[in-house]
């Protein structure tokens, strides 16, 4: 008889909302977001996709990146190789899977930009039409991808971050501001 009475128990069904956050967080390496989601925007491959096989090293890179183990990754390398356009495909794949406070940092202001509303992905997560604001931008669900850079105490704010990524260290005049970018990481 009780058996009965739970199989006409209608099922329970979830709002749109509660169902996004019992989602589970997307699983693919930053190498597969990059061969769907990234296309090169200046060169001779303007227009094409990010093709690993033209830097094949960025494969080694972006596999080291998505260890979780992972606390600190040096590219050191020459100029022109692409080291800007692999720090900031690690940092985009990895806000398309974690969805919190993100931020990359210049070694100056001129350098600094928010420069991801043209990836789909990323450009379907921002907030409405003023999500992009001067050097912060702001998504759907609240998270941010900050720019920082050396020089500027207010962008190296006291917010917490999942990631910080740093472009071109070296070249920043203000040491300290470097160390103030790397206190940001959760």
């Amino acid at each position: 008889m009780m058996m009965g009475n739970l199989l006409q128990i209608p099922p329970v069904r979830l709002l749109a909302s509660e169902r996004a956050v019992f989602r589970g967080r997307p699983r693919y390496s930053t190498l597969e977001w990059a061969q769907k989601h990234m296309r090169i925007v200046h060169g001779p491959c303007k227009g094409q996709k990010w093709d690993a096989e033209l830097t094949p090293y960025a494969k080694g890179v972006f596999e080291i990146f998505d260890r979780e183990n992972v606390r600190k990754l040096f590219l050191i390398a020459s100029s022109q190789v692409a080291k800007t356009t692999m720090a900031l495909i690690c940092l985009f794949a990895e806000q398309c899977r974690r969805q919190e406070n993100m931020g990359f940092g210049y070694p100056d202001q001129l350098a600094a930009r928010a420069r991801h509303k043209a990836i789909a992905p990323l450009r379907g997560m921002l907030s409405g039409d003023d999500a992009l604001q001067n050097y912060e931008t702001v998504h759907r669900d609240g998270s941010r991808i900050y720019a920082m850079w050396a020089g500027s105490d207010s962008s190296t704010r006291s917010i917490s971050m999942a990631r910080v990524l740093i472009d071109e260290e070296d070249s920043a005049a203000d040491k300290s501001a470097v160390l103030a970018m790397q206190e940001r990481v959760t």
